[in-house]
């Protein structure tokens, strides 16, 4: 089973700008502050220091961020690399609609490469 982490939308850009709430949790639990899912921050790096930052991205790189090509052409690299039997999706965005939209982005980016798959609901 491969746990994937989505974080999809409408573009590129605005899938990155969703993730960075993602990140700024996953920072500041490195560093001993653990909160509730912050709201998404126009820069990261001004938030984050660059040595912790590039820690997020390195443990947060099992993921696929962006529009839906971006997430189909990332999601198939994964799949193909790791060769999974099961793939779990997760996303921590902060916005309830925005992750729902990112979750069934991602369900058809699944859907094209396991054509058997099913959706937990």
């Amino acid at each position: 089973m491969m746990a994937l982490g989505v974080c999809a939308a409408d573009s590129d850009a605005e899938a990155r700008h969703l993730h960075t709430s993602q990140q700024l949790a996953f920072a500041r639990l490195r560093s001993g502050r653990p909160g509730k899912l912050p709201r998404p921050v126009a820069d990261i790096a001004a938030e984050v220091p660059a040595a912790v930052l590039a820690e997020v991205r390195a443990a947060l790189s099992c993921a696929a961020v962006g529009g839906p090509d971006t997430v189909r052409r990332e999601v198939r690299a994964l799949v193909e690399r790791h060769a999974p039997d099961e793939v779990m999706a997760t996303g921590m965005i902060h916005d309830h609609q925005a992750r729902l939209h990112s979750f069934a982005i991602a369900a058809e980016a699944l859907a094209e490469l396991l054509p058997g798959a099913r959706a937990a609901q």
